[in-house]
């Protein structure tokens, strides 16, 4: 108990110390900042102490906290997510190979430093209807060609 506590003080202390020094950063940036730093805390407790974690699963091993990316406000997006019309269905590939039928439903436009990016949003049904989020991969091309045609 008293690892948490110390754990929950460092985050607190952390937190801060970044809203404190360096940018000057909005009520809602340092609510977002404040909330990530606690939610890391929790992540690494539970890792190194929940017996279902993958650090005790099979016996204790050493835990080491895990290492985060820079909590960086500026990376917070809020966008509209343009439906496509027709929407397509397409095959994508699972990690092992499999193929997987999805369909492709509309996509979202982010501004990353100055740079507009299109993500591809997919609509897939496994258990229950989920959004998949398409970048990066070999459709990648043909993604773009089309939203190059699309009218935003």
């Amino acid at each position: 108990m008293i690892n948490k506590t110390v754990q929950l003080a460092r985050a607190f202390i952390l937190a801060l110390l970044i809203t404190a020094c360096g940018q000057d950063y909005s009520p809602e940036q340092k609510e977002y900042i404040s909330k990530i730093e606690l939610e890391r805390v929790e992540k690494n407790n539970w890792m190194q102490n929940d017996p279902s974690s993958p650090f005790n699963y099979k016996g204790k091993v050493e835990f080491h906290e895990l290492n985060y990316f820079d909590i960086d406000p500026d990376f917070v997006f809020r966008s509209k997510l343009y439906e496509l019309n027709p929407k397509d269905t397409v095959t994508i590939y699972g990690t092992k190979g499999e193929p997987r039928k999805v369909v492709r439903y509309g996509y979202v436009l982010l501004v990353i430093i100055k740079k507009i990016t299109r993500l591809m949003f997919m609509k897939a049904k496994v258990r229950t209807e989920i959004f998949i989020i398409q970048y990066g991969s070999p459709m990648k091309q043909q993604i773009m060609n089309h939203m190059a045609s699309a009218d935003i």
